[in-house]
């Protein structure tokens, strides 16, 4: 392609590849159809990784990124750090020294859906959790943790079960045994978090943790030597957390019978008292899961998936993972996952409880701002500008599927190497070349960047000339 054709003219064709190729997405998985594909996830997919796997993380969830917006291109996932914000004519990348990946955009649309993207994803609850641990860590408060599942099988809708999981959580806070609960065990407010796998055996298992705030000490669990004493069905002694529990499962199995649900007496919804494990959930909040071993500590930790899925479940944005490896019925369970939780809150604070606690009441709404360079107000006051791209170059970066390799360019700790860096990757960008990371040190070591032999990348666009 020859650069010094018009600009105009390059810009069309660009534009007319981007609109093509966004059109393409939609034909390809639209309408969606057969969700209840009988063929099995996992046997068609290799053993899909969590964070803690992948070398490169941002690489991983800008990967991610692009699959669902192949997969909901008429959703703002689609145009999330991809189209330029209406209010600006450039891209920003700014580098900040204090960050561990050191590079961000600036300028850029992004979605705040956390359910569909993962970088959006990470970003929000990142933010969400250290309020969670601010919570946590009150002296005056004790945090426990109820959480809350139901019985269901893999033919089974997963918009109709999850209404029913919500429609049953609701009605057990509105109802006077809530009142009872909260003025009994001294509850002064809870937060509720949802969440959701898929397995082959059980299909959708979408769930709720409500962490409740107690005033004072949390409520211990019986001895054993106390609960040799309880005989079948009766209540356990008072001030427990066992009592709590055993009263909060009369409520929600009966929730459930109302919804044409049920689930087991030991299953359907559980306490947890124990420091360790509350801190551990909140530390693991919003994050995939760490191993792929199962443990009967790791539902409440997020970390519920076997070696081969049997036990446990995968994430959504695992079946995103197994969607871009070519398993197109995980695309299609994506695909209802994202319509069914669409509008969904994630967290849900009791009405108060953040006054209560101190902490800011509009922090959601900051982090679902439509536009942000993704720093708060003091790494951006700190941050630097390292380069400005034109509409034109920007787009350059999107017909090449460049944006991750981009922020790598100028990863570096040196913001003058940094910028060098960025520079002469953009430049080699425009001369038809896209450069990974692994070439960065051969394009830096080069005198003139144009002298130096890479692969070709090949534009789809046509010479105008």
């Amino acid at each position: 392609m020859n650069i010094s054709s018009s600009h105009l003219d390059v810009e069309a064709a660009l534009n007319s590849y981007l609109d093509k190729e966004l059109q393409d997405r939609h034909d390809r998985f639209s309408p969606v159809a057969n969700l209840q594909s009988p063929s099995p996830l996992l046997e068609e997919s290799p053993i899909l990784r969590s964070e803690n796997q992948i070398e490169n993380v941002r690489r991983y969830r800008y990967d991610l990124q692009s699959l669902a917006a192949e997969l909901l291109p008429r959703e703002r996932v689609s145009q999330c750090l991809r189209s330029i914000a209406p209010s600006a004519d450039s891209v920003q990348v700014l580098h900040h020294h204090g960050l561990s990946t050191h590079t961000r955009f600036r300028n850029l649309v992004v979605c705040g859906r956390v359910w569909t993207c993962p970088v959006c994803a990470s970003r929000i609850s990142e933010e969400r959790r250290r309020e969670l641990s601010l919570a946590a860590g009150m002296n005056d408060l004790s945090p426990m943790m109820v959480t809350f599942t139901l019985r269901h099988k893999r033919e089974d809708r997963l918009d109709r079960v999850l209404s029913a999981l919500l429609e049953a959580v609701r009605a057990f806070k509105s109802g006077r045994y809530w009142q009872r609960i909260k003025k009994e065990y001294g509850v002064a407010g809870s937060v509720r978090s949802l969440e959701v796998t898929y397995s082959d055996e059980n299909g959708w298992h979408p769930h709720c943790h409500m962490l409740l705030f107690v005033y004072g000490v949390s409520l211990p669990r019986c001895s054993d030597e106390q609960l040799d004493k309880v005989k079948v069905g009766e209540r356990p002694p008072a001030g427990t957390a066992d009592a709590l529990e055993y009263d909060c499962r009369q409520v929600w199995l009966k929730n459930l019978q109302a919804q044409g649900f049920d689930a087991t007496w030991e299953n359907g919804l559980t306490v947890t008292s124990q420091h360790d494990d509350i801190q551990s959930y909140i530390a693991k909040f919003g994050r995939e899961p760490r191993d792929l071993g199962w443990t009967p500590t790791h539902e409440l930790t997020k970390g519920h998936l076997s070696k081969k899925g049997r036990l446990g479940g995968h994430t959504p944005f695992q079946l995103l993972e197994a969607y871009g490896q070519g398993n197109k019925r995980a695309g299609r369970l994506f695909v209802e996952y994202a319509q069914t939780f669409k509008g969904r809150n994630q967290l849900v604070w009791s009405r108060g409880l953040r006054g209560m606690l101190g902490l800011d009441e509009n922090s959601d709404e900051k982090c679902l701002s439509p536009v942000a360079d993704l720093l708060d107000d003091v790494q951006a006051a700190e941050a630097e500008v390292l380069i400005t791209l034109s509409r034109l170059e920007w787009k350059f970066v999107l017909a090449a599927r460049a944006r991750c390799d981009l922020l790598e360019a100028a990863a570096l700790p040196d913001v003058n190497e940094a910028r060098e860096r960025a520079n002469r990757w953009v430049a080699a960008l425009m001369s038809g070349v896209k450069v990974t990371y692994l070439d960065l040190n051969r394009l830096m070591d080069a005198p003139d960047p144009s002298t130096v032999e890479f692969e070709t990348y090949t534009y789809p666009v046509v010479d105008s000339t």
